[in-house]
């Protein structure tokens, strides 16, 4: 009888590197610890998958499907790097930091071969990497794809913060001194590189969040949640969460009575994932409403009214009045503190210098509690001995004068017959 052959399945080997990616601290994990700064994750969340517990809800088939494009199109776009910078590239396996031991990274690729030289052609405009000296060694290529709307922000506004701190977490580990964040759109195939260079102020601020991290992890003290907003409505530990009951009565004033009565009935469910599907839906297509303008608002490029008959259609691309804006410096040099009240008329100068005087300038100062009217020559004086402006003669006239004239907008306004 021939021997049974064991067979991995797909699922074994994701559970397998899910385990090994709980034994340290990962580059897809590095925003989690910057959460006030970042788009996704938290430490409350970071700690409950690196304790291995179960999730409270299942990701949504829209999570699932992002997280499956990423692992397919990962080679796809290790491949336009490489042939579209001429470097070479090669597998690493998970690598883990020789002074951090709870840090580490899978690396989707690594550079070799490459020197300072070539660096600076390929990115002739990238200021850190044309003052780069001496051998630039291995780099590090994290491989992303994205969807339309999302590259041409990154293109315009450069790469999120979340993956700022993924790559530097992965060049903290290997000890590389430069890296890559290389992102393709698979719709259209547009392709786009972005450089990095390795920062040790941020890697020092890094390590030290991942030790007070591991250490509450090893003594399963979970870190308390710093953010409630958007993220948290979809997260799968969102039952978990010390702010569970905070996000809920955030809904609305309403749910947060406490006289609630709990129903898992399986319809009931079932009808609350298909809407939690749907809003999803509506959410990608407010995403493609906003490209779609992004779209027109080029096709017009300097004209403000067009009529389009044929789509039975108004568009009105104009600018609006100059918004005032508060001129904050201009702010700053009038008073400290404005209180509401008229000087009166006649107010003589108080201080020893002119008392009596009825200068044509009076202002009010305080110092320790006491209010004070003098001319203005004594008040200013008074201003170096610690005392402080509190008001002057049309005071209201000259704060008003700090407002400027703002940038004017262009909304993008749509009549359809």
């Amino acid at each position: 009888m021939a021997a049974t052959q064991n067979i991995v399945t797909p699922q074994q080997l994701s559970d397998d590197w899910l385990e090994q990616r709980r034994r340290f601290i990962g580059g897809s994990d590095a925003a989690s610890l910057f959460a006030e700064e970042t788009r996704y994750g938290c430490a409350t969340r970071l700690f409950f998958d690196k304790m291995g517990q179960a999730p409270d809800y299942p990701r949504t088939p829209r999570e699932e499907r992002i997280l499956r494009r990423g692992q397919i199109w990962e080679n796809v776009v290790a491949f336009y790097f490489q042939e579209t910078t001429g470097l070479k590239i090669r597998r690493m396996g998970a690598r883990i930091s020789k002074d951090v031991p709870f840090m580490g990274v899978n690396m989707d690729r690594q550079i070799i071969g490459v020197t300072t030289e070539e660096l600076k052609r390929l990115w002739p405009d990238v200021k850190d990497i044309q003052e780069m000296e001496g051998e630039c060694g291995p780099g590090y290529l994290e491989c992303k794809t994205a969807n339309e709307w999302m590259f041409k922000d990154m293109v315009e506004k450069g790469v999120p913060n979340d993956y700022i701190l993924q790559v530097n977490h992965g060049l903290t580990v290997t000890y590389y001194r430069w890296g890559v964040f290389a992102v393709l759109e698979p719709g259209s195939g547009d392709f786009a590189t972005f450089p990095y260079l390795f920062k040790e102020n941020l890697a020092a601020e890094q390590v030290k969040r991942s030790q007070e991290f591991w250490a509450m992890l090893e003594a399963g003290k979970m870190p308390q949640p710093v953010v409630n907003d958007k993220r948290c409505k979809s997260c799968i530990y969102r039952r978990s969460c010390p702010k569970s009951a905070e996000l809920l009565a955030q809904a609305g004033a309403e749910f947060s009575e406490a006289d609630y009565q709990v129903d898992d009935n399986p319809e009931l469910v079932e009808l609350l994932a298909d809407y939690r599907v749907a809003s999803e839906v509506a959410d990608q297509k407010n995403e493609t409403v906003d490209l779609i303008k992004g779209r027109i608002k080029e096709v017009l490029g300097e004209r403000t009214k067009i009529e389009v008959p044929s789509a039975g259609a108004r568009i009105n691309f104009a600018k609006t009045k100059p918004p005032m804006r508060w001129d904050s410096k201009a702010l700053d040099g009038t008073v400290k503190d404005f209180r509401r009240y008229e000087i009166p008329d006649g107010l003589r100068c108080q201080s020893t210098q002119h008392i009596g005087e009825a200068p044509q300038a009076v202002v009010i100062v305080e110092h320790e509690g006491n209010l004070l009217a003098t001319c203005e020559p004594c008040g200013f004086l008074g201003l170096k001995n610690g005392y402080t402006l509190v008001a002057r003669k049309g005071v209201a006239d000259v704060v008003q004068n700090c407002k400027r004239a703002g940038e004017p907008s262009r909304p993008l306004k749509i009549a359809l017959a």
